[in-house]
């Protein structure tokens, strides 16, 4: 926890005995005053870039910052089983020396599955119709979201399912979302979630949904917890509460990033799971909180 010091000099007039008649003595009174900093908030990992940067082709097309590997993501065929706002895509992966290239095909299914089918091919390139995405920044194609931790490197993951994967060159690799993996945590350990909305799991097998509307923190679909009869529900507002009430985030739950126990980076907020209560510390160091327990602030 850091600390400021901050010093104030106060000047007092005071008659001293030992002084003549009429004499004042100005003396200088230091008085040095401790306040706790709030604790310091991370900065997210990504920043979103608008889609409509990224038009082309079929869909929208993009390349990594080196040019080596490039994606292009399009709508679902029609009559394909599909989830809301269906995509699937490619991405490739060549640089000049190699024989062959790295291909990827991905679809997402009706069953919120992530599929894909790592093979070489003979080298071939899009063109010049693809745009960059640089690292650090993250772009959403309906339920695929896609960034770039790296110069030669993007990765996409499945927001119904979770399921994603990055191609680096001739590296191909899958993760999960809800899992610890270096592509979203921070050197601390903080977990970044990169979905809209993040799903709370608590050791006793409750949840909650959550996401945040400007000022507004929203909680709703809570299940095992011990809110108000009649409840399953709350807002904060600039970090305090703002009542409970009922409801929750609909169709879209099915597309929440899970956060259990740990330490976590969401909507600009720092998140503690102790697995009976999650804390949520804001940039001015405010913090509010939802659990086994209920829901609270301060």
């Amino acid at each position: 926890m850091s600390l400021l010091r901050r010093v104030l000099a106060a000047l007092a007039v005071l008659p001293l005995a030992a002084c003549g008649p009429g004499e004042d003595v100005v003396v200088t009174e230091v008085v040095t005053v401790t306040e706790t900093a709030p604790p310091p908030v991370s900065e997210a990992l990504y920043r979103e870039v608008p889609a409509e940067s990224f038009v082309g082709g079929r869909g929208h097309t993009f390349a990594s910052s080196d040019g080596v590997t490039e994606c292009e993501v399009f709508p679902a065929l029609e009559g394909m089983d599909t989830v809301l706002d269906p995509r699937a895509g490619e991405c490739v992966s060549w640089s000049p020396g190699r024989a062959d290239e790295s291909l990827i095909v991905f679809s997402q299914n009706s069953d919120a599955s992530f599929s894909s089918d790592a093979s070489p091919s003979l080298p071939r390139r899009w063109g010049n119709d693809h745009h960059t995405l640089h690292p650090g920044e993250l772009v959403r194609f309906g339920p695929l979201t896609c960034f770039s931790a790296r110069p030669d490197a993007l990765a996409c993951v499945d927001v119904y399912g979770g399921e994603g994967f990055e191609l680096a060159d001739e590296a191909y690799r899958e993760f999960h979302w809800d899992d610890a993996v270096d592509l979203l945590e921070h050197p601390d350990g903080t977990r970044e979630i990169i979905g809209e909305l993040m799903r709370l799991d608590f050791d006793n097998g409750g949840h909650i949904f959550c996401d945040r509307n400007d000022d507004y923190f929203n909680c709703g679909g809570a299940t095992g917890l011990n809110f108000p009869p009649g409840s399953n529900a709350v807002s904060f507002y600039r970090g305090a509460e703002d009542g409970p009430g009922t409801g929750d985030m609909g169709q879209f739950q099915a597309q929440a990033q899970g956060a259990g126990r740990g330490v976590f980076f969401f909507a600009g907020l720092n998140v503690e799971n102790t697995g009976t209560r999650a804390t949520f510390t804001t940039p001015e160091g405010k913090k509010f909180w939802v659990g086994v327990d209920g829901f609270g602030d301060g």
